[in-house]
């Protein structure tokens, strides 16, 4: 796969990602979902640092880590997001 590739997968999966994040809410008071959200975001955060410097490996990396800790917390019921979100997840 070439880095062109890779980088237009990342910014479709940040696109995604964006629009859950403006639209995902914690239903715990369990300060671990604050956490993981956290975590969440802030490898979404990494992600652009990546893509900005042309690093598309830890780029994508990062974006996929983004989504996991967002479908752990949805899978643990710890988030929630919109039903027409929820077919970004498993």
């Amino acid at each position: 796969m070439e880095n062109k590739d890779i980088s237009r997968i990342v910014a479709d999966q940040r696109k995604k990602l964006e629009e859950v994040f403006l639209r995902i809410r914690t239903v715990s008071s369990d300060k671990k979902a604050e956490q993981i959200l956290r975590t969440a975001r802030d490898y979404f955060d990494d992600s652009k640092y990546f893509l900005d410097n042309e690093d598309y490996t830890d780029a994508f990396e990062a974006v996929i880590i983004s989504w996991a800790f967002v479908d752990v917390g949805l899978l643990l019921g710890l988030f929630d997001v919109p039903d027409e979100l929820k077919d970004y997840f498993i």
